[in-house]
């Protein structure tokens, strides 16, 4: 019986080496190239990457009426680099109306052609109405 395992061990290991020596090691048996592991039947397709939504940035332009407390004219809301579209004038009895300006008093006339880039108060300036009063003293 050892006589017999021997010698089938034997014949099993010839065949072993037998059938090694068979394989060409150009062409491999394993149809996986594992530098590339990726399936040739069933190649994956990249994904394309979603395009980011950039918010249109938008401004405040504040018209401030600037005396007592008057407030708020109006405001509008402007897109980034478009310019605002001047109100209507406002009133105020006993004065007339001079412009919009950058500050409450003084600062410089509004530019209404320059595109709006932050948001923007501008204020209202009055000029008193001179009154017409004939009356003055006389010397005795």
């Amino acid at each position: 019986m050892k006589k017999k395992f021997a010698i089938l061990l034997a014949l099993f290991l010839i065949a072993v080496v037998c059938s090694a020596g068979c394989i060409d090691p150009e062409d491999p048996v394993d149809p996986i190239d594992p530098v590339d592991p990726v399936d040739p039947v069933d190649p994956i397709t990249p994904v394309d990457p979603v395009d980011p939504v950039v918010p249109t940035e938008e401004y405040s332009v504040m018209f401030m009426l600037n005396y007592g407390d008057a407030g708020a004219y109006t405001a509008e809301t402007v897109k980034a680099g478009e310019t605002v579209s001047k109100p209507a004038t406002p009133t105020r009895s006993g004065y007339t109306f001079k412009g919009w300006f950058t500050a409450a008093e003084g600062g410089a006339a509004y530019d209404f052609t320059q595109p709006v880039n932050a948001d923007v108060t501008l204020y209202a300036q009055w000029k008193k109405k001179s009154s017409s009063s004939s009356g003055g003293s006389s010397a005795p």
